[in-house]
């Protein structure tokens, strides 16, 4: 029997990361796990993802042992929400009972981890939604582990790096501070030469120094030397040199600037998580007469949920009794609650406002829309944009060259012209401490998680850090009109009547042939016989003629129902309907003819009804810097040239296929350099995926659209477009400004070095200074989301 090749993935989230380098670490010790074949850390949601071959592991302890990889080069993971629970059992557990026994915990959904201690005790980590300790009780009862009690259950909160830096920080600054102190009395010598000062400066580096030190020996191994290391070298020679104030300082402002980091960036994150929290963990689901709360991810496709006033919705499905209005922000990025009754479809994250709510889920926990958008971003943010391709480079060439210049400054001047060792050895340090680029790392992808977090709040979904980039430069646009400048839902605009029949009498016989077929304009024709209250009539003898109209008896009179191609080819043809047609042509609107058995009775106009926010969309399209702006649609001339006429476009293509779009698409890349592409149908998916930018529009988009687009905006404010250019534009700004700042205090620091006019503790606060610099500017970008469209 052949290996399983299926491979799964798991997702762990992670504490205290603050540099890229950091993440390369981490995927380094975790990747030479045996079991594990891809390990890769999404620096901006601190998420690790690890890939296995199914069937190659036991998932019993998996978490422990990536725990304890990760642990080795000082960082931990994340464990939101679990709790911990230790028993004391009657007997030994050992091996290999005690495997068995894991397993079997395991097993149980919200398990995370189970600990064996001798002589008799197992720790268990969990998520309360999914589980209790009475269960894990009886499960070990079950498989076999008498328990005589629990010891102890607690909330299992992760000591997370940042706390221990927080702690180890402010014990070396006061060490610092006392040693100050104690300088002031020169006289207080413990042995020889060395004094309480000295000793305390050397405790205070050394704290440091162990803190720092794993992740400096794992960059070693590695073969990818970060900031870590370097410090340490710094400190160590400082001390060499007895220069201890200096790094004992050194290592103080360190540890306080990786805390600052580690909160910024942390903020940065916590936006994102704020959407991974926002569904309820569980749902009122109904069973029969009754109703209990079950964990969402063992809700099945199906099941009935009741959702109270003021609740959020746990999961996608369709309502099945009741009305409310409900806030879809969480998914579309609009705060106007939304009317939804019987037959409408909710999803999980928004919240119903007022009345109860009973639906039919129709979409598992994992694929909900909500869980499809955390997805989105959280993919979004792990791939790398153009600049930081660039910034990546730069930085694996920057930091071993600075590194070997060090080296020879510190030798050459020495040995070539008999200049002090220990001044140019200091020097050196201050170069290294100068080589490493945190600043200009960091620059680009805290500004992509801050523009692609901004743009998600405002219901605007980037696919990657690139799209971002590529919509702030766009310089020409093609707009799709049905379904993004128009609704895409036909209404009647007017109706004509002939040969004498009255405009209710038209209406009415045209609705009660209609009321038996299924497409948009037969929906616009009976609802506006049912908005005029018109009663409509019984017939039989029904004929669908797919693409063309129907036939209808109604009293035993023969009607048609259908296009002018259709009419014609029944015979219908007079001098009086075509001046009526033509007058609809003129006005972009599409004519359906309406004839008894001997002549046309009546024309209905049907109209797309242009969305209140194209106009404006398309003036602060200009107004941001597009060239150009086209509208291709698949629509009659006249209905193209009436649409733009009134929205005051001045080019257009009609009666375009998918393939003629692309081409048009591809002229405007010619013309213009880039092209972004709008639109919600199949037919608009090859000219989304030929366009620099492919934007999918709209809650109603289809599938093929969503799949074939690089941005995806949620619900139809059409004014969500020029938003999202802004913010490219912002976004790319933002990443110039911090990739200049990092550059120019890293050359303006490596310049002053040379002749001595830098020391170590200057060097390490510009480095890290420039760090917070970059990483303050970048989170500028968050409070994009929370303007309103309208700028105001």
């Amino acid at each position: 029997m052949g290996k399983n090749t299926d491979k799964e993935t798991r997702k762990f989230y992670l504490s205290g990361l603050s540099c890229m380098d950091c993440a390369a670490k981490i995927e380094g010790v975790v990747s030479k796990l045996s079991w594990v074949k891809d390990a890769r850390v999404n620096f901006s949601t601190s998420l690790l993802k690890v890939t296995i071959n199914a069937g190659d592991r036991d998932e019993a302890n998996m978490e422990a042992e990536i725990e304890d990889e990760v642990s080795k080069v000082g960082f931990g993971l994340d464990k939101r929400g679990h709790e911990a629970v230790s028993f004391k059992t009657t007997g030994d557990i050992a091996e290999p009972a005690a495997g068995r026994i894991r397993k079997a915990l395991l097993a149980i959904g919200g398990v995370k981890r189970v600990d064996f201690f001798q002589p008799n005790g197992v720790k268990i980590e969990y998520d309360p939604a999914q589980a209790q300790p009475a269960d894990l009780k009886k499960a070990l009862e079950a498989n076999g582990a008498g328990v005589s009690e629990a010891e102890c259950s607690f909330s299992k909160k992760t000591v997370k790096k940042s706390k221990a830096l927080l702690t180890l920080t402010i014990i070396t600054g006061l060490f610092i501070v006392v040693g100050l102190g104690f300088a002031l009395f020169h006289h207080l010598i413990i042995y020889k030469t060395l004094t309480v000062s000295t000793l305390l400066f050397i405790i205070a580096s050394a704290i440091g120094v162990y803190y720092i030190g794993r992740s400096g020996l794992a960059s070693v191994r590695n073969l990818r030397l970060d900031i870590n290391f370097l410090m340490c070298v710094a400190v160590i020679g400082a001390a060499v040199i007895g220069e201890y104030l200096e790094g004992a300082t050194v290592v103080f402002l360190f540890m306080l600037a990786q805390l600052l980091e580690t909160y910024t960036m942390d903020k940065a994150r916590n936006a994102i998580h704020a959407l991974v929290k926002m569904s309820p963990e569980t749902a009122l689901v109904k069973d029969g007469k009754n109703e209990k709360l079950v964990p969402v991810d063992n809700v099945e496709v199906g099941a009935v949920i009741v959702i109270k006033p003021g609740e959020m919705i746990p999961l996608d499905g369709k309502v099945l009794k009741g009305c409310s209005a409900v806030n879809l922000a969480a998914i579309t990025g609009e705060s106007i609650p939304v009317e939804k009754s019987e037959g409408d479809d909710v999803y999980a994250g928004a919240v119903n406002e007022e009345g109860a709510l009973e639906v039919e889920v129709t979409r598992l926990s994992k694929e909900s829309t909500l869980a499809g958008i955390i997805h989105l971003i959280e993919d979004a943010q792990a791939q790398k944009a153009p600049f930081q391709s660039f910034v990546d480079k730069f930085a694996k060439y920057y930091t071993p060259s600075v590194i070997v210049c060090a080296i020879l400054v510190a030798i050459v001047p020495p040995i070539v012209i008999g200049a002090q060792f220990t001044e140019w050895f200091y020097r050196a340090l201050v170069l290294l401490v100068i080589s490493c680029p945190c600043a200009l790392v960091i620059s680009t992808p805290v500004s992509l998680i801050s523009g692609i977090t901004a743009g998600a709040r405002k219901g605007i979904l980037f696919k990657g850090g690139v799209y971002l980039e590529r919509i702030g430069g766009l310089r020409s646009m093609a707009i799709d009109k049905t379904g993004t400048l128009t609704k895409g839902e036909p209404r009647v605009a007017d109706v004509a009547p002939l040969n004498g029949p009255a405009v209710d009498d038209v209406l009415r016989i045209a609705a009660s042939v209609e009321s038996r077929s299924e497409h948009s304009i037969a929906d616009a024709i009976t609802a506006k016989a049912k908005e005029k209250g018109l009663e409509l009539i019984e017939g039989d003898k029904f004929q669908s003629v797919p693409g063309k109209g129907a036939i209808m008896e109604l009293d035993n009179v023969k009607y048609c129902v259908g296009s002018v191609r259709f009419m014609t080819e029944l015979g219908y043809c007079e001098p009086a309907s075509d001046a009526v047609l033509k007058g609809f042509y003129d006005k972009g609107m599409t004519a359906i003819l309406v004839a008894d058995d001997k002549a046309v009775i009546g024309i209905i106009a049907v109209a797309d009804e242009i969305r209140k926010t194209s106009r404006q969309t398309i003036k602060e399209l200009y107004n941001k810097g597009v060239k150009k702006i086209v509208m291709l649609t698949g629509d009659h001339e006249c209905a193209a040239k009436a649409v733009s006429r009134e929205l005051d476009m001045l080019d257009f293509r009609s009666d375009l296929p998918p393939l003629d779009k692309v081409e048009a698409v591809k002229a405007l890349i010619r013309d213009y350099g880039s092209c972004g592409m709008i639109g919600d149908g199949i037919n608009d998916a090859p000219a989304l995926a030929a366009a620099t930018v492919g934007v999918a529009m709209g809650s109603n988009a289809t599938d093929i659209a969503v799949e074939s687009s690089d941005v995806t905006i949620m619900g139809d404010d059409l004014r969500k477009l020029p938003f999202a250019v802004d913010l490219g534009k912002r976004t790319i700004r933002i990443i110039k400004q911090n990739i200049m700042t990092a550059l120019l205090l890293k050359g303006v620091f490596l310049a002053l070095t040379a002749p001595g006019y830098t020391t170590l503790w200057m060097a390490v606060g510009a480095d890290m200074g420039a760090s917070l610099i970059v990483i303050c500017n970048g989170l500028r970008l968050l409070r994009a989301g929370g303007k309103s469209l309208s700028g105001k």
